[in-house]
């Protein structure tokens, strides 16, 4: 009588990647090593972008700080001949655009507390 065939029931062995670690790689590991590598990566982002937004010193630029930004009716600024930078005002502000007389200061103080340009 002939010897049955019997069938293997072991995985053939493989020497990749996969047989060597794959018992390491599990999902929970996966995950956290993820989140561990994005965080980092947005750790790096973050700092780097703050390193080159840094302000920086430019010639003849005069920072003013702590003028009030209050509103008062008429106000009065000392004649020097440059536009204040900032202080109490006008509670109203001029509008936008190109105007043939001058315009008061304490209103143009307002509009450029909100950004305008003013340009004489």
């Amino acid at each position: 009588m002939a010897k049955k065939a019997t069938k293997s029931t072991k995985a053939p062995q493989s020497s990749g990647f996969a047989a060597r670690y794959g018992h390491l790689l599990t999902i929970d590991r996966v995950i956290i090593g993820g989140s561990v590598l994005l965080a980092l990566i947005l750790i790096g982002v973050f700092a780097l972008n703050a390193s080159q937004n840094s302000p920086v010193e430019i010639e003849g630029v005069v920072r003013s700080v702590g003028l009030a930004r209050d509103h008062q009716e008429n106000v009065t600024y000392p004649n020097t001949g440059l536009p204040p930078v900032g202080g109490t005002h006008n509670p109203v502000w001029m509008n936008c655009g190109i105007y043939d007389t001058p315009v008061r200061t304490d209103m143009a103080v307002h509009s450029l507390e909100h950004g305008s340009v003013w340009l004489t």
